[in-house]
């Protein structure tokens, strides 16, 4: 998988002009049927409860399990054309190293 760096700017608890910034890599990979998206956190932390990818076209969404390191996650998989969007039941703190890793399945 080939990963993707990306900046994400998040709101903290410092003062509301103060951002604290995480630095991340998604990686993608796809099958015939499957798409296995995954991002880790490379320096700072990253607090989750929305996840949204774009499937291949035409496929239509079957499964999905979302695991947070070896913790699988509980989340509700919304899938709106190109657009798959996941939920999570509470949300996630993930800090340096830390993994998320959603696996779909496509009929």
């Amino acid at each position: 998988m080939a990963g993707v760096p990306a900046v994400v700017h998040e709101k903290s608890a410092l003062p509301p002009t103060v951002l604290r910034y995480t630095v991340s890599s998604l990686s993608q990979r796809r099958t015939d049927r499957t798409q296995t998206n995954l991002i880790e956190v490379i320096s700072g932390d990253l607090r989750l409860i929305t996840l949204a990818f774009e499937p291949p076209p035409g496929a239509t969404l079957k499964a999905t399990t979302v695991t947070a390191g070896p913790q699988q996650l509980t989340a509700t998989a919304t899938q709106t054309g190109l657009r798959v969007e996941l939920t999570l039941a509470k949300e996630v703190t993930l800090t340096s190293r830390g993994l998320i890793t959603s696996i779909h399945e496509f009929a």
